[in-house]
């Protein structure tokens, strides 16, 4: 379970800084997940929603 009330970010492993910032979530976000074709995020929130991002060009 994730829980974080920051928007969901992907980040260079060996630098640390922040590549792409998904924001959207107005509370916390408790799971997130990759497509099987590393295309998408799928994320769902405890302000009951999910999204889906396309991450394709990241």
């Amino acid at each position: 379970m994730i829980e974080s009330s920051s928007p969901i970010q992907k980040k260079n492993v060996e630098t640390g800084t922040a590549i792409r910032i998904l924001e959207g979530h107005t509370s916390s976000v408790y799971s997130a997940s990759f497509s099987p074709d590393g295309k998408r995020i799928v994320s769902a929130s405890n302000d009951k929603t999910i999204r889906i991002w396309d991450v394709s060009d990241m």
